[in-house]
């Protein structure tokens, strides 16, 4: 078996997270990278059409990360969401394009298409028409390094993470959100209800997160606030703490065909708020705070720092819901 290795020049984020942790654990794989010069753009796409196309010919290919060589025989690509075909202004007008072209064309050649959720797969049958038995829900693992931390006290999180680094009065709740220029990711709306709950004095807020590539995205502005710090991208061990650190994590995503950070703060105690989005609820069924607007967010944030109860049984449920969710199982 072949795996298109494209990611591994790649940006951090969940789509490279998600190739490295599966191929590693694939028997008897090659991982095809291209050089870095090529692996990136309108030369990647070109790459995987013409020199893995010819290397993986009489192999099993498998393209992890949403794009491959349309002709090869035996493919099997992973496709981990549609927002280039669910809103304009998702991804950048040139990747969009690309997209909008290459997607109908791998998922109508390849012999099996996984999908991270059930929300995905109801997408690409409404809008490709792709039959049942060649498509597979396959949900992306978590790391163990959050279910490591999660059975940390929230003290000792903030301690190992560095106080300094957070800049929390210890007397109120701390609060946060990741925050990104990817137009999806709504960072602006998260930073908003944050600042709401810092300029009443009701919390703390502290975000962090990376910046997707312009290539993909645009040269879209990182959303800032003066009443919210801003970590910038971490490691996944300090990505894991920061999640601990938080009484209540925000996130506020227009779509997502996973969702990550949601299971992942599951898994480390964290309660959540976030928009109702149909893989979120297909993970962790009710047990986040829906909100579908600043003013919601804000609404529920308050509730759980309320009620520190309810919150932790929250917070309890949705961990078992995510316990079976690990990367030897995907």
């Amino acid at each position: 078996m072949i795996v298109n290795g494209r990611f591994v020049h790649s940006e951090p984020g969940g789509f490279r997270r998600y190739a490295l942790e599966v191929s590693s654990r694939l028997p008897d794989v090659t991982v095809a990278a291209p050089p870095k010069r090529l692996a990136r753009g309108a030369a990647g796409k070109v790459w995987e059409q013409t020199a893995l196309l010819s290397e993986a010919k009489g192999d099993v290919l498998w393209s992890p990360v949403g794009s491959g060589p349309i002709r090869h025989k035996h493919h099997m690509v992973t496709i981990h969401d549609v927002a280039s075909f669910r809103q304009d202004g998702a991804v950048g007008g040139r990747f969009a394009a690309a997209q909008r072209w290459l997607v109908p064309a791998l998922v109508d050649a390849a012999q099996l298409v996984v999908v991270d959720s059930q929300a995905v797969a109801d997408d690409l049958t409404e809008r490709f028409k792709i039959s049942s038995d060649r498509m597979s829900v396959v949900a992306p693992g978590i790391s163990e390094v959050f279910r490591e931390v999660g059975q940390m006290s929230r003290t000792d999180a903030r301690v190992e993470f560095g106080p300094e680094r957070l800049g929390t009065d210890r007397e109120r709740p701390l609060i946060g959100g990741l925050v990104s220029s990817i137009p999806r990711k709504n960072s602006a709306a998260v930073l908003d209800a944050l600042g709401t709950l810092v300029v009443s004095g009701e919390a703390d807020a502290v975000v962090a997160g990376w910046d997707g590539p312009s290539r993909v995205f645009g040269r879209q502005r990182r959303p800032s606030s003066p009443l919210v710090a801003d970590l910038g991208a971490l490691t996944e061990r300090d990505l894991a703490l920061f999640y601990r650190c938080l009484d209540v994590f925000v996130w506020l995503p227009s779509y997502e065909g996973f969702g990550l950070p949601i299971v992942e703060c599951a898994a480390v105690g964290t309660p959540v708020v976030c928009t109702p989005m149909p893989a979120a609820v297909e993970q962790v069924g009710q047990d986040v705070a829906m909100a579908r607007d600043v003013e919601e967010a804000v609404s529920a944030v308050r509730r759980l720092l309320a009620d520190r109860s309810a919150a932790v049984d929250m917070a309890e449920r949705a961990a078992v819901a995510v316990a079976d969710l690990t990367w030897d199982l995907t």
